[in-house]
C-alpha cells in the first residue's frame, strides 16, 4: 500500500513513513489509498515524448565506426575464404588427375561446393554493406522488449563465442530483434524506454531515458 497524502488528516502533521498505521502526533488512524498501478505501455511512450531529454536525443548523430569495422571485416573474409577456395581446387585438380575415376571427380566437386559457399557468403556481405552505405540514420522512440544471449563453440578444437541479440518495439506496437554488440547488451535492460538509432536494418545505438 502507498500513501498519496504526506500530512495527518487531524493536526496536519507531516508523515514520512510510507507504511504509518497511525499518526505518530495525535494518534489519528491514517487513511490508505491503493498502491500505485504502474503506466501501460501507451502512457511510458507518452511520457517518453514529454521527456525534456528527448529533442537533444532525436538530434543525435552516434558513431557507426563499430558497424563498419564488422562490415569490412566481414567482406575481407569472405574473399579470403573464396580465393583460399580457389587455391584449393587448383591443388585438388592436380591431385584428381593422378587418382582418376570416381575419386578424383569428387576431389574436384568438393573446392567447388566450397567455393560456392564463399561466394555466396561474400554476396551477402557485399550486400549488406551496401545497404548501410546506402540508408539514412533513423530515430525513433522504442521500448527493450527482450535481450537473449546466443552461445556457439566451446568445444575442445575452439573457443565459445557469445553472441547479443536483443528486441526492440516501437510506438506503432512493431517488434524487431537485432544482433548487437556485447558493449550495447551491457547497457540495456528489458522494459528500457528511449530512442533507437538504426541503419540499415541496424541498430547502431540505443540511449534509454527513464520514464
Amino acid at each position: 500500500m502507498t500513501r498519496t497524502n504526506t500530512h495527518c488528516t487531524h493536526c496536519r502533521a507531516q508523515i514520512t513513513a510510507e507504511d504509518t498505521r497511525y499518526c505518530p502526533y495525535c494518534g489519528t488512524v491514517l487513511p490508505r489509498t491503493a498502491a500505485a498501478v504502474p503506466m501501460t505501455v501507451p502512457e511510458r511512450f507518452a511520457a517518453l515524448e514529454r521527456h525534456p531529454d528527448l529533442p537533444g536525443l532525436l538530434q543525435l548523430r552516434p558513431s557507426t565506426a563499430g558497424q563498419w569495422t564488422s562490415h569490412t571485416l566481414s567482406v575481407v573474409f569472405s574473399g579470403l575464404f573464396v580465393v583460399v577456395a580457389f587455391v584449393a581446387l587448383k591443388a585438388f585438380s592436380g591431385a584428381g588427375n593422378g587418382i582418376g575415376g570416381l575419386g578424383g571427380s569428387l576431389f574436384s566437386v568438393i573446392p567447388l561446393v566450397i567455393i560456392g559457399v564463399g561466394a555466396i557468403a561474400l554476396v551477402r556481405s557485399l550486400t549488406k554493406v551496401a545497404r548501410f552505405a546506402s540508408s539514412p540514420m533513423i530515430q525513433s522512440l522504442a521500448r527493450v522488449a527482450d535481450e537473449r544471449t546466443q552461445v556457439t563453440g566451446g568445444g575442445e578444437s575452439s573457443s565459445a563465442r557469445t553472441s547479443y541479440f536483443v528486441t526492440v518495439e516501437t510506438e506503432t506496437g512493431d517488434r524487431r530483434e537485432y544482433s548487437i554488440s556485447g558493449r550495447l547488451a551491457g547497457q540495456l535492460a528489458p522494459d528500457d524506454m528511449g530512442v533507437a538509432y538504426t541503419r540499415g536494418g541496424t541498430l547502431v545505438e540505443f540511449r534509454p531515458l527513464r520514464v
